[in-house]
């Protein structure tokens, strides 16, 4: 139980994490992609992982839809009021339908320039993928949430190998979930895709 705890992220550091240089840089760098600049493979690996982190850190989406994330699916999201909704049907509470993945407004114009601006110069071909490894091939299956914990620890949080991914989603959903009127728990939980019992026991 102790070693657990260790590995559970708080309010501060998830703070910590936004205030640190290596995430300020890298919207910096995307900014800089977005006119124009190209990137060294080093620098798209660091935004990738990036953009992984970020999917989380904003709105706790799990990082196994994006594993399986294709480009059709992004380009077919829905956008309103500068948020875009992507949904990715391959996830593995599939049979409850697609996983919802949120992008802030900010988070949006990013992926904007990810996938228009960067992506372009890595990708193979015959890959679909929406996140790729430097070497433009897909992530193996349940891989891919490696490049966010290696991007935590780049922001100087030292987790560990205890930090488990679902703990970050508990602090962030909850918090999410003390604000919500009883209409929007049942959007947000919709969107996490919990079933009830799930949403009550585990992070309302």
């Amino acid at each position: 139980m102790v070693d657990e705890t260790e590995g559970l992220l708080t309010l501060q550091e998830l703070a910590q994490i936004k205030a640190s240089d290596a995430y300020q840089n890298m919207h910096k760098l995307l900014i800089e992609a977005g006119r124009g600049r190209d990137l060294s493979v080093k620098e798209f690996v660091n935004v990738r992982d990036f953009l992984i982190s970020k999917f989380s850190l904003d709105t706790g989406t799990r990082p196994g839809p994006l594993n399986n994330a294709t480009l059709e699916e992004y380009f077919s999201g829905k956008v309103e009021d500068g948020w875009k909704v992507m949904l990715v049907a391959k996830h593995k509470c599939a049979k409850d339908g697609p996983a919802i993945c949120p992008m802030l407004p900010d988070m949006y114009k990013f992926m904007e320039i990810y996938v228009r601006k960067i992506y372009p110069s890595f990708t193979k071909p015959d890959k679909n993928a929406l996140f790729i490894k430097k070497d433009g091939n897909t992530y193996p299956e349940g891989t891919i949430a490696k490049r966010h914990s290696h991007f935590i620890e780049k922001c100087g949080i030292h987790l560990g190998s205890c930090m488990a991914f679902v703990d970050m989603r508990k602090l962030i959903t909850t918090k999410m979930l003390e604000g919500c009127s009883p209409q929007d728990q049942a959007i947000l939980g919709r969107i996490l895709a919990h079933r009830e019992k799930t949403s009550r026991q585990w992070y309302a």
